[in-house]
This record gives structure tokens, sequence and C-alpha cells, in this order.
């Protein structure tokens, strides 16, 4: 069950929708829990931050 939520969270993020969406469709209070389930938050937040570095030299 809890594998089927955690992918829904992660197919709602991937097609756009916002976790504060996906936080109020789940019934969170806190967004800490979304985020637990929204694995894949952290994925697109490494890769926007790679996009969006500058480099040092």
């Amino acid at each position: 069950m809890y594998s089927n939520k955690h992918q829904k969270a992660n197919h709602t993020i991937l097609d756009g929708g916002s976790i504060e969406a996906v936080q109020r469709a789940f019934g969170h209070s806190s967004k800490i829990t979304t985020e637990m389930y929204a694995k894949i938050l952290q994925v697109i937040q490494l890769e926007e931050f790679k996009d969006k570095a500058r480099e040092y030299k």
C-alpha cells in the first residue's frame, strides 16, 4: 500500500504537481511527511542545483 502512495506522489510531482498539492491530497499536516513519500523530489532538487550552481575555479 505504501509503495503505491510513494509512486503516486512521485508521478504527481513529475507531472508538474506541487508538493503542496500532494500534501493536501494525502491529508498530511506536515510538509515533511509528504516529502518522505515523494522521494523523487530529492532527485529533482539535486538536478536543479546542478543545473543552476555556478562553477568555482
